[in-house]
């Protein structure tokens, strides 16, 4: 389900201004708090030490393997 949905709108005659759009939902808030597992611990340890490079924290603090979820 989406919780948030902002959009800007700017109208003076004979003009029209649209700002961003940010659509969010809880997946990724989701996956995040499930991702407290040992065996995914033990991957962000590899990746604190520097010696993975299949393994990264992205965006939203997820553990991506190759960059997918």
């Amino acid at each position: 389900m989406f919780r948030d949905l902002h959009l800007a709108v700017e109208f003076t005659p004979g003009a029209l201004k649209l700002g961003m759009i940010t659509i969010s939902n809880e997946l990724l808030e989701d996956i995040a708090n499930c991702q407290d597992d040992e065996l995914l611990m033990a991957k962000r340890d590899l990746i604190v030490r520097g010696t993975t490079t299949e393994f990264k924290v992205g965006p939203h603090n997820i553990l991506r393997c190759n960059g997918r979820v």
